[in-house]
């Protein structure tokens, strides 16, 4: 089904049902966020992406992250291409394979299956004050593609990384996931 095939009334319903969805996730991480970054200086946003990671809302946060969304989740779709599954959550902050804005912006990308198809995905990104690396702010300007500070397996699911961070990180992911 097309654009074209939709009646401009129920394109309207849908899209502003879009838009207040990814609202919500937005209200929900400021709400339950730790981090005064996050819930204070509202550095983060809210988007949800089409099955190809094209952006089709996005939630009234921080436009210019949003540009990022569709390299995240298509690194996401060739790094795991046929291997994501329902209950999936990616964790994803590199700038360099993933198309990223810089380390400090952990984007969190969750699949959202219909009927057993995966039709979109959900995602957002917040800057964390200090993910660790070469110096404490996370943003050592010697940093090149293969010196410490880069992640590893920047797209690997959130189950298999970062179990060491601190709380106040690991509670605003788990949040943000859950939004």
């Amino acid at each position: 089904m097309t654009t074209r095939d939709i009646d401009p009334v129920t394109f309207e319903v849908i899209q502003n049902g879009l838009d207040s969805l990814v609202d919500e996730m937005a209200i929900t991480i400021m709400r339950t966020a730790y981090s005064g970054i996050v819930k204070d200086a509202l550095d983060y946003s809210t988007a949800l992406c089409d099955r190809n990671g094209r952006v089709i809302a996005q939630g009234l946060t921080i436009i210019m992250h949003l540009g990022s969304f569709p390299s995240i989740v298509n690194s996401i779709i060739r790094q795991y291409e046929g291997r994501i599954y329902p209950g999936d959550v990616f964790i994803a902050n590199d700038p360099y394979e993933s198309g990223g804005i810089h380390l400090p912006d952990v984007f969190i990308i969750k699949p959202i299956y219909v009927n057993d198809e995966l039709e979109a995905f959900a995602g957002t990104v917040a800057h964390q004050a200090d993910i660790g690396g070469l110096v404490s702010g996370s943003n050592a300007t010697e940093v090149r593609r293969d010196l410490p500070g880069r992640p590893a397996d920047p797209n690997a699911q959130a189950l298999r990384t970062r179990r060491s961070q601190r709380d106040t990180v690991r509670h605003d992911k788990n949040q943000r996931a859950r939004a």
